[in-house]
């Protein structure tokens, strides 16, 4: 078995890629990370605790609630009709108007996968993935003004996070 990386992965390191399931071709956008604020929780199964007379007897795992992301980046613009925005990728709006509802046919809306790929070095290939299951996350943004302003996006991770490792040679 190969040894884990050393190279510890640091701010800027990242690229967020959102995509959608189009059959013809994959619509994709990425974002440099910025500011180190990518978070993900994929959820953790419910603890349904048994009891016996008060006193518990065993603990067994419940449903596994929605997973959560979120992330920023700084503004540039909210929509551009020519090549579009994160906002737009989302929202179907934009640069991005063409794009389809994606859910198949479970979720209405506009849906997408989120992937994050965490780089060694600029130009690596990725080394950390983490990615939603299927195009199956609901994302909503909101502004907030600043220095810089930003724009901050949140998810509803319906399915599920798989995280995959760098390939080290053995």
């Amino acid at each position: 078995m190969a040894d884990p990386s050393d190279i510890p992965k640091v701010l800027k390191d990242g690229i967020i890629t959102l995509y959608d399931d189009t059959a013809v071709t994959r619509l994709e956008v990425e974002i440099q990370c910025e500011d180190g604020t990518f978070t993900v929780d994929p959820g953790q199964p419910e603890s349904v605790d048994i009891y016996d007379r008060d006193q518990l007897c065993a603990s067994r795992e419940g449903r596994v609630p929605i997973g959560t992301l979120s992330f920023a980046v700084h503004m540039r613009e909210f929509t551009n009709a020519a090549i579009g925005t994160p906002v737009d990728f989302i929202e179907g709006t934009g640069g991005y108007s063409a794009r389809l509802p994606t859910g198949n046919g479970r979720f209405e809306g506009f849906v997408v996968g989120v992937q994050y790929d965490a780089l060694s070095a600029p130009g690596d290939t990725p080394t950390l993935s983490t990615r939603t299951d299927s195009p199956i996350t609901r994302m909503t943004w909101n502004f907030a003004e600043g220095n810089p302003d930003i724009i901050n996006f949140t998810g509803q991770v319906y399915g599920g996070v798989i995280r995959t490792a760098e390939d080290v040679a053995a």
